[in-house]
């Protein structure tokens, strides 16, 4: 019989491999097309996919030693874990800033306004739409897990990692030579997609 840790160990390396096959082709053509000034190093293509590995590791950890229920059957223990390590990242190395992977607060009052009235339509509307649209139906006595955890986790997760210090350091390898709309933004833009959909896979 195979144990948990074999289990566990064959299927993150299994789909941290296939996942970053996926990738390759587009790391090509990104290092292909990014000439000239906006050129950037490759120093962060290896933390790039150290932190990959890691963010499979983490999100997977309740299948090795579960130490956070998972109230509904959902994995809180990955997803707050997935919150955690950008935050600690932040907190421990100089180099990288709360700012660089996204966290920057409103400075001014009607941000915050505005801020407040998003996450309520977000917390009123989206996620019992979304709820709806998934299962067919909204009973929030047989679905609050449901509710809390997709009102909070998931989101947070993919911000703070693939939108923040995943899409960071593809930023730092490729530079941001394009723009659309006062938007800046190059290779990692369009890299982080897939490497979003692989994890989801």
């Amino acid at each position: 019989m195979e144990s948990p840790v074999m289990s566990y160990a064959q299927r993150l390396l299994i789909t941290a491999g296939v996942s970053l096959a996926i990738l390759v082709p587009f790391f090509v053509a990104g290092f292909l097309t990014t000439v000239g000034a906006t050129k950037r190093t490759p120093k962060p293509l290896p933390l790039f996919v150290a932190l990959f590995v890691l963010e499979l590791l983490l999100t997977w950890s309740f299948k090795l030693v579960l130490f956070i229920p998972s109230w509904g059957g959902w994995n809180w223990q990955g997803k707050i874990l997935e919150i955690a390590w950008p935050l600690l990242l932040v907190a421990l190395v100089p180099t990288i800033s709360a700012e660089s992977i996204g966290l920057k607060l409103p400075a001014e009052f009607r941000r915050w306004r505005e801020l407040l009235i998003v996450c309520l339509l977000y917390a009123a509307i989206f996620i019992p739409f979304m709820l709806y649209m998934m299962h067919g139906q909204l009973h929030f006595g047989t679905t609050l897990p449901t509710y809390v955890f997709q009102l909070t986790l998931p989101g947070l997760g993919e911000e703070l990692v693939y939108r923040g210090v995943l899409l960071m350091l593809l930023n730092r390898i490729f530079g941001r030579p394009w723009r659309f709309a006062g938007i800046q933004f190059g290779w990692g833009f369009v890299i982080i997609r897939p490497c979003l959909a692989c994890c989801m896979a």
